[in-house]
């Protein structure tokens, strides 16, 4: 729930190679996966997504056109409603 509701958002995720995740998000077009038990993978990630903000941007609007196209119905319905997306809609965008 926690990874479609970033990308709901436009934030792209960093997530590991386990079943959800993996099958949510397309690894380097709207975020990344990553092999669990390798410190070593999460850290270069990490790193390496931090130094191209420009291809964050990219990738979290690729990301949030795919939650609002293939997964919205379904996570608002996981949610119980719409009302809920609106409200965390209108808390964000009042913090920005």
């Amino acid at each position: 729930m926690v990874v479609l509701e970033a990308m709901y958002f436009g934030t792209p995720v960093i997530a590991t190679n386990t079943a959800g995740p993996a099958s949510i998000i397309d690894d380097g077009y709207d975020g990344f996966i990553i092999d669990e038990l390798k410190i070593s993978s999460w850290r270069k990630r990490i790193v390496d997504t931090l130094n191209c903000e420009n291809d964050l941007q990219l990738l979290g609007s690729r990301a949030k056109q795919k939650i609002r196209s293939k997964f919205f119905d379904r996570f608002c319905a996981l949610r119980g409603n719409h009302d809920l997306l609106l409200l965390y809609e209108s808390t964000y965008t009042g913090a920005n």
